[in-house]
């Protein structure tokens, strides 16, 4: 399984179901575990938390070989750029707290993680 069959399963699974206290979705995955890092800004509520989970049950039925799911919510207000992507950063929030110049430099880092990652087949799980 490639890693942009699993961002294109969780583009459609999570419509809606993103509140505005997530600032970094990220995953990663075995042969047999799905795993979803949700960073957030302030304590989510039961409604927002279901969403989540609802998102990721939705996931887990595109990809019968994951067979187990942990979902980990992380209060953090660190860097956003900062903040580790695993195997694959699905959703990132824009936050602007930074100089043009740091903003720029961050960008081009970023992009270069995210196109490696995606570019790298040693990454994907087949």
């Amino acid at each position: 399984m490639k890693k942009k069959e699993i961002i294109l399963s969780m583009q459609t699974a999570f419509l809606g179901a993103i509140c505005n206290k997530v600032r970094l979705i990220a995953f990663d995955m075995t042969e047999e575990l799905f795993t979803l890092y949700v960073y957030i800004d302030s304590p989510l509520t039961d409604d927002e938390y279901e969403a989540i989970d609802s998102a990721v049950t939705d996931v887990l039925a595109d990809f019968p070989n994951f067979l187990y799911e942990k979902i980990y919510i992380i209060e953090n207000n660190d860097d956003i750029l900062s903040l580790n992507i695993y195997k694959g950063c699905f959703f990132m929030r824009f936050e602007n707290q930074m100089s043009d110049k740091q903003k720029n430099e961050n960008a081009l880092h970023l992009n270069t993680l995210l196109l490696s990652s995606i570019e790298n087949p040693s990454i994907d799980n087949d």
